[in-house]
């Protein structure tokens, strides 16, 4: 009798737990559902196509010749070519390139190495101006100009 007692008990112990498991995944599976629409809501609008530099203070500039993005999409951020003139290579003496934000948080940084002219892999944000900025070999700060990545937006 304590056997089959003991059983039933172990039955419904087993039931408990088992209903417990059943709440515990319909919690995350909306939780993941939740996850997912957030992401779809607040990533919205943020996908850019046709990328293209504007870069104010190119016309007059005697370090950088040109900015271009790398890619054709972007959400946030995205990368971009930075030609140099021949002059910033040998003359000027660049030996580094920075990016920063308009409130002056650092986004990227890169070495130039003496006669180089293009620099690839130069991170900016899209839709917002950055400063492009270039330092010599000393480390003193040579030029800057303006970027703004943008593009048009997919909603």
């Amino acid at each position: 009798m304590i056997d089959r007692a003991q059983s039933g008990a172990d039955r419904e112990d087993s039931a408990a737990r088992a209903r417990e498991d059943d709440r515990r995944r319909a919690s995350r599976r909306r939780i993941l559902a939740g996850v997912g629409t957030v992401a779809t809501v607040g990533l919205g609008g943020c996908l850019r196509t046709g990328l293209r530099a504007s870069v104010d203070g190119l016309a007059d500039s005697n370090v950088f010749e040109d900015v271009s993005p790398s890619g054709s999409v972007a959400t946030a951020r995205t990368t971009a070519k930075v030609t140099l003139t021949s002059a910033a290579a040998t003359r000027v003496g660049v030996r580094e390139l920075s990016v920063t934000s308009t409130g002056g948080s650092e986004i990227w940084t890169g070495s130039v190495a003496p006669g180089q002219t293009s620099v690839g892999g130069v991170v900016f944000p899209v839709g917002k101006p950055a400063r492009l900025s270039a330092a010599n070999y000393d480390g003193a700060f040579v030029e800057g100009v303006t970027v703004t990545i943008g593009g048009r937006a997919v909603p």
